[in-house]
């Protein structure tokens, strides 16, 4: 059922059925990506494949095939299947594991010589790597439906492969179709080894032949097809005959090319990939998801967990090629061995971390412990069964085990934290004798294991100041290294303990002075005495991680958070919910900050935001670059439609103003419209508000929505629809 028709529903009868999806309308936007795999950018694209996690590509005139990331475009890999042509439309195998690869036949000398070779179809073996000719569809081989031939460019712009259903068929299928020219509308379906199924005259709406026919691909029920020129994405229902391109969900003007069916990058929404091709034009092409029905695209190829011995971590839902280390179908990560790890998450909750991060408005003491919530979770989450940790707190006497012991169950281990909820950070600084005994716990606790396996997450603003018994001794004066600071040191005590034994995982809360500012010789907070000259906390913290192969990561309180290598999770950019950017943090912060997370390495500057497109068509997560590719205009980075966006404002006396942003429209007690509408000066456009129920009305009304979810009144909206 369809937005449109739910909305013709009673109000009381479409509640429920609305709460039960999240989903949108087919052909509504889910990611715009713009890969430039090369030094330089490069105007004229064509093919696209996905392998279940990541997105191949080609150019034009270029024998690389491209590996790249449907996040966000980012170059995973590239590779040469050396083969005489140059690469073109693509498809993934799920069966065979693979890549079958058509080819631009006709560049360079632009005479067609495939007129006498033909079109060459070849597959890319993922298991061995081999790259073979399978067949050639000879340049004269006619459609059997119109005595027309079945290509004429040579240069083909769809590939599609489709696995047998032992219901329907008795073998693959590979669907080809060629690009703009005489041939377009003709469809061809083969077998792998090159025999002709069936041809297919890609008819439109009305009966018309379709000119321009280009990108193809398949989903379960139905076949996809692009308009080149238009910018339209067709479907018909691929068992039809005649086959009609009936439905349709706009692009815009571009030249579309090869497409692909995806089940998992947004699972569980299914997306269809449609490659854009700047054709030769100076704008970047582009490649967009568009949601297509739950269901469409298949199961995809088989995912479980991965474990990676390089880092002794886990991820989930990936598939075999895209793993290497130890692949389970079906699992989950902590079902796969090879992951196994310990941690004592050692927290400090002494004086100090009271001080204001800016940066957040909250005491560090407060972001501290809601970040070690997360790496209970985490932890646990990506390392294998058998993995344990345990959580330690220190002010004052010492370090306190708050678990008991090494526990498995993250629910045991946070309980311990919640706990903590709401209890202000007090006490002086042991820092040394802290993170000295917890790695003795885990040496004593795991003594076969391995170095990597054991991992210190220590979270402190620093400055020592009350160790007096493991590893307690004076501030190192000189060095900036584990092999430098002075014999005897705290420093150089703690550096001996940890290296060869554990891993130090950092996560350093801020200047000692609090986001005032103050400076680093000033007074300490918790002794009230002149703070030492040793080295400072950041130089050490940083040491001890590299030293241990760990990582060093610095939340500073005045400022957005500095370059830092992530404790758990990548380091990118956060978009916050009130619209603004921090750089330079994890996914983990960005989750304590309530924002959303850009990607690794990812800046303010290439952050994604909201982009008008039409009136009332407002799409979030866009990069300016593809905004203004569309013909659209960027509202900014982090700006979401119908948060920060101006659109129009129905007020209380029922008269309508253009360009007020939500807060605005609140501020003046009015309806906001939606990012990017306008006002239509329509009579009726903003209606008399609904009649006021009883108190009794709006309990059951209240009740209704915590059972069933959100009920939506209306929207102002025109996006991509189906006719």
């Amino acid at each position: 059922m369809t937005p449109r028709e739910l909305s013709q529903l009673s109000f009381a009868g479409a509640l429920c059925l609305m709460a039960s999806t999240t989903f949108g309308a087919v052909g509504d936007i889910r990611r715009i990506i713009s890969p430039q795999p090369g030094a330089s950018q490069h105007f004229c694209a064509v093919g696209l494949a996905f392998d279940g996690a990541a997105l191949y590509t080609n150019r034009c005139s270029d024998p690389l095939i491209y590996r790249v990331s449907p996040l966000d475009g980012a170059l995973l890999a590239s590779f040469d299947p050396h083969i005489p042509e140059w690469p073109a439309a693509m498809a993934f195998d799920t069966k065979r594991n693979g890549l079958w690869i058509g080819t631009q036949n006709d560049i360079g000398s632009r005479v067609f010589q495939c007129e006498s070779t033909g079109m060459p179809i070849y597959f890319w073996n993922f298991d061995d790597d081999s790259v073979d000719l399978r067949f050639v569809i000879p340049h004269a081989l006619l459609n059997p439906l119109n005595s027309q031939r079945l290509f004429s460019v040579c240069f083909l712009d769809g590939l599609a492969y489709r696995e047998n259903d032992p219901l329907i068929d008795t073998d693959d299928e590979l669907w080809f179709s060629d690009t703009v020219g005489p041939a377009s509308h003709n469809i061809g379906v083969f077998r792998p080894d090159g025999t002709l199924v069936r041809g297919i005259v890609a008819m439109g709406k009305g009966g018309t032949v379709v000119s321009n026919n280009t990108g193809l691909s398949l989903g379960v029920d139905y076949a996809y097809s692009a308009n080149n020129g238009s910018g339209d994405v067709f479907r018909a229902n691929m068992f039809d005959d005649p086959f009609v391109f009936g439905q349709e969900f706009l692009n815009g003007i571009r030249w579309e090319a090869d497409m692909e069916c995806d089940a998992v990058t947004f699972s569980p929404m299914h997306v269809m990939w449609v490659r854009s091709d700047p054709q030769g034009n100076p704008t970047n092409d582009v490649i967009t998801a568009y949601e297509v029905e739950e269901g469409e695209c298949g199961a995809g190829p088989p995912l479980g967990a991965c474990c990676d011995p390089m880092t002794v971590a886990c991820r989930n839902n990936v598939s075999e090629s895209s793993c290497s280390g130890t692949w389970v179908q079906g699992a989950t990560c902590p079902q796969v061995s090879g992951c196994e790890a310990h941690m004592v998450v050692l927290l400090d909750r002494t004086g100090s971390m009271n001080a204001i991060r800016c940066a957040t408005g909250n005491t560090r003491c407060f972001d501290a412990l809601e970040a070690a919530k997360m790496d209970v979770d985490q932890f646990l989450a990506t390392h294998s069964v058998g993995s344990s940790l345990a959580v330690w707190t220190f002010a004052n006497a010492g370090p306190v085990n708050l678990t008991g012991g090494f526990v498995a169950d993250a629910a045991v281990a946070k309980s311990t934290l919640t706990a903590l909820d709401g209890v202000p950070c007090s006490g002086w600084t042991p820092l040394a004798e802290s993170m000295c005994n917890a790695v003795d716990s885990m040496v004593a606790a795991f003594p076969s294991a391995s170095p990597d396996e054991r991992i210190l997450a220590v979270s402190s603003d620093g400055e020592e100041n009350f160790s007096d018994a493991n590893c307690a001794g004076p501030d190192s004066m000189n060095g900036d290294s584990c092999v430098t600071y002075d014999a005897g040191s705290w420093q150089k005590q703690v550096c001996n303990r940890i290296i060869g034994n554990g891993v130090a995982q950092v996560r350093h809360w801020g200047t000692f002075g609090g986001c005032e500012g103050a400076a680093a010789a000033g007074t300490d907070t918790e002794t009230g005495l002149l703070r030492g000259g040793g080295v400072p906390d950041a130089v050490f913290f940083e040491s001890l991680a590299t030293a241990t192969g760990g990582t060093y990561l610095f939340f500073e309180d005045a400022l957005p958070p500095s370059t830092g290598t992530p404790a758990f999770g990548v380091v990118g950019a956060c978009c916050l919910p009130n619209g603004n950017c921090q750089e330079s943090i994890t996914e983990a912060e960005c989750a304590v900050l309530g924002g959303t997370h850009q990607g690794e390495n990812s800046t303010c500057a290439s952050a994604t935001g909201a982009c008008c497109l039409s009136v009332g068509s407002c799409q979030n997560a866009t990069t300016q670059t593809a905004c203004t590719s569309m013909g659209g205009t960027f509202q900014g980075t982090c700006a979401i439609c119908n948060a920060h966006v101006a659109g129009a404002c129905c007020l209380p006396d029922q008269t309508c103003q253009d360009g007020l942003t939500p807060s605005e429209c609140d501020a003046q007690k009015g309806t906001h419209q939606g990012g990017c509408t306008e006002c239509t000066g329509e009579p009726g456009e903003c209606p008399t508000p609904i009649p006021t129920v009883s108190e009794w009305g709006v309990v059951v009304m209240s009740l209704l929505v915590l059972g069933c979810g959100t009920i939506i009144l209306g929207q102002r909206r025109r996006g991509p629809t189906l006719p």
